[in-house]
């Protein structure tokens, strides 16, 4: 990717996850959230050394334009 993106939805990260790992700045991932697909992408974000972050919904909305 060039410049910066927000990339949102479990589906798309999980893929820049997988296949780009190098062009992830951030991860911010719903806080109170615990579900499978949620400790996958946590899961998949720690192993290629990036840091999940656990953000109010209210900041996701904000970075997503409420997508």
């Amino acid at each position: 990717m060039s410049g910066s993106s927000v990339v949102y939805g479990l589906h798309a990260v999980r893929a820049v996850l997988a296949r780009r790992p190098e062009d992830v700045t951030r991860l911010s991932l719903a806080s109170g959230r615990d579900d499978q697909r949620m400790r996958e992408l946590r899961d998949l974000a720690s192993a290629r050394g990036i840091l999940a972050k656990a953000v109010p919904m209210t900041t996701l909305d904000q970075a997503t334009g409420g997508a």
